[in-house]
């Protein structure tokens, strides 16, 4: 990997944009620009600069008539004077140097629809996992009612009890967090203001939970590993 390229964790919500813009923005004052965004985001090496990011959420869909909607509407956004960078689940990121360039404005009905729908399938799946793996904690009662061996529940029982924990815990407070944006986002609609999305200082404490949930799941396969070997 060049030197040249530096690579971060960006895990931002749905509800995230201007964090993840305030975020882009900062990086970039510190001399690295964004290059690829996604779940690790790659920057590159350069000058220190203040730049404005834009980061627009579109709503997710499936096949081609999806990628010519990017397309188009990438296209009308440059058209306006902002630059494309990169697209990762219909997080779209744009930049530019200038101040005189107007916002990307979109149909706030259409920015809380993308918003919910987006949430909505990461929900689903968490939840379904949640409930798959509920079996293993009833386990872990059962084993501690039977007074079976702390090895014996190693093996299984404690690693994916502490895995449905932390994914149980994750789906809660996303879901949580989203219908309190929602409720904000529908009451800025009607009274004519803009959508507001958490900002840095906003989606703080949910990525610290979120750190913790997947450090959670560290632990969970630690445990798991070492019920092989005892």
């Amino acid at each position: 990997m060049s030197k040249d390229i530096v690579k971060r964790i960006t895990l931002f919500d749905s509800t995230d944009l201007t964090a993840a813009e305030e975020y882009f923005s900062q990086m970039a004052q510190k001399g690295l620009m964004l290059k690829k965004y996604g779940v690790i985001s790659h920057f590159t090496r350069c000058l220190p600069q203040k730049l404005r990011f834009s980061v627009q959420l579109l709503m997710p869909e499936r096949g081609e008539n999806y990628e010519n909607k990017v397309r188009e509407y990438v296209g009308l956004c440059e058209q306006a004077g902002w630059t494309f960078i990169s697209n990762s689940s219909g997080m779209c990121v744009f930049v530019t140097a200038k101040d005189d360039i107007p916002d990307i404005v979109t149909d706030p009905q259409e920015r809380i629809d993308a918003v919910t729908r987006q949430s909505r399938n990461g929900a689903v799946l968490l939840w379904l996992l949640s409930v798959i793996m509920l079996p293993f904690l009833l386990g872990l009662i059962s084993g501690i009612v039977e007074k079976r061996s702390f090895q014996e529940l190693l093996v299984n029982e404690i690693p994916f009890a502490i895995c449905w924990a932390s994914l149980l815990t994750m789906t809660v407070i996303r879901t949580v967090r989203f219908l309190k944006w929602r409720k904000a986002a529908r009451y800025d609609a009607a009274a004519g203001r803009p959508i507001r999305y958490y900002d840095l200082r906003g989606a703080r404490p949910y990525r610290v939970a979120l750190g913790f949930c997947f450090a959670l799941l560290g632990v969970s396969l630690v445990l798991f590993i070492l019920g092989l070997f005892i």
